[in-house]
């Protein structure tokens, strides 16, 4: 089948879970920071995989959709552990999403309202924060209280390298 041919074609794509990772403070050991790091690359790797099959669906004409697990569901952390209640529980919020009123988004992560983590503005980088501003679980069942909003706050300025030789 040529590219001409898909041109109209639909792909709906539904992602098994979120598509960032809820914040969360770790213990400072070795697995478990090795554990985390994988896990965080494994998001990583689905929002590429997303970016690169929406690029593809802009060069052959395809119509693009994606539906995933919300930011705010409170989904577990540990894909290690099976407990069905809380299965069945994620299950239906993705049940929930996609009869709602807006199951599908038409772009990629990473470029929709608010997920961008640097934008530039000229020659400084503004950091916008993201992601949910909720409590997050701490050690010993204490919580760490969300941020406070802030303003956007300026990094840099970016200083143009000379040129060499």
């Amino acid at each position: 089948m040529a590219a001409k041919d898909l041109a109209g074609t639909k792909v709906y794509v539904v992602v098994a879970g979120k598509l960032y990772a809820d914040p969360e403070v770790i213990r400072p050991r070795a697995l478990t920071q090795a554990a985390k790091s994988v896990s965080t690359l494994i998001y990583a790797q689905t929002r590429g995989d997303l970016q690169r099959l929406y690029t593809v669906c802009l060069l052959t004409g395809m119509d693009y959709y994606v539906a995933a697990i919300p930011t705010e569901y409170p989904a577990p952390t540990s894909s290690n552990e099976f407990n069905p209640p809380v299965l069945t529980g994620l299950f239906e919020e993705g049940r929930r999403v996609i009869h709602g009123p807006k199951p599908w988004r038409i772009l990629p992560p990473g470029v929709g309202p608010g997920e961008s983590v640097l934008d530039r503005a000229g020659p400084c980088l503004t950091f916008q924060p993201r992601g949910p501003q909720l409590p997050i679980p701490g050690p010993k069942g204490t919580q760490i209280p969300p941020r406070a909003a802030t303003p956007e706050r300026t990094i840099g300025p970016v200083v143009p390298m000379e040129p060499m030789g």
